[in-house]
């Protein structure tokens, strides 16, 4: 399945390449926020990083995201 990126999100993705500081092993926590202003909790133990998660979290939310913490 292709994903298509909103420019908002290939911001927050070019930005996140260069976040080194929240690598994580086990399980990790991350709060994705929504273009609508909303948050939510996303638990994973596949998403080491923030691009990673960020990938992750638009791949099942699509243009709705707007970035990953």
């Amino acid at each position: 399945m292709a994903v298509t990126l909103t420019p908002e999100q290939q911001e927050a993705i070019i930005a996140a390449r260069g976040d080194q500081s929240r690598q994580m092993d086990g399980m990790a926590k991350w709060e994705i926020m929504f273009t609508d202003g909303k948050h939510s909790t996303m638990l994973t133990d596949q998403c080491r990083d923030r691009e990673s998660a960020l990938l992750g979290a638009i791949e099942r939310f699509g243009a709705k995201v707007k970035d990953v913490r």
